[in-house]
């Protein structure tokens, strides 16, 4: 064996080893990176809307069992009601910025308007307001109930939206 026959073998090593680290390395890199990313910004949004319908649980518990018809109360709630509001608008910013799909959009639509509308029914108390809920909600099987339970029966539904509505984020590829 020659002098150019063992020099050969390390040389091929280092331009095998070259090629790997020049476009191999760089592309998992990114790829890592991108989805790590990613991640962090599902991680963000599910954080923000967890803390969101947490908010709401509180408000709507609050209204479903008033205390008194007190100022101090109403101008607290408003203003509570107020930061609800651009919270909302915040998440339906990011999702439209990240998101694509417009069944993730319309489910967000339709979660966070759904609070708002049973807001207004705690507010006003009248039925006719919880009916108009069910029928916003759309759904064939609360809409036949009354009182209590179609109050009962929309929460299970919005808190099911909810649910469905973190899975698709989980789910979905971020990017237009």
């Amino acid at each position: 064996m020659g002098f150019e026959e063992s020099f050969l073998y390390p040389l091929v090593l280092l331009l095998i080893g070259s090629v790997i680290t020049i476009f191999l390395v760089p592309r998992f890199s990114d790829r890592y990176s991108k989805k790590r990313h990613e991640l962090e910004i599902k991680k963000d949004l599910i954080v923000k809307i967890t803390e969101l319908d947490a908010e709401w649980h509180i408000v709507l518990e609050d209204m479903a069992y008033p205390v008194k018809d007190d100022t101090e109360n109403a101008r607290i709630l408003a203003k509570k009601i107020g930061e609800l509001e651009k919270r909302t608008s915040v998440i339906q910013s990011l999702l439209n910025l990240y998101f694509a799909l417009e069944s993730l959009q319309t489910k967000w639509e339709i979660y966070s308007e759904s609070h708002f509308k049973y807001f207004h029914y705690l507010e006003e108390r009248e039925e006719s307001d919880l009916v108009e809920l069910a029928e916003f909600l759309a759904d064939e099987k609360i809409k036949s109930l009354t009182g209590k339970n179609l109050g009962d029966s929309i929460e299970k539904r919005i808190n099911i939206i909810f649910e469905e509505l973190l899975e698709m984020i989980e789910d979905s590829k971020i990017g237009k």
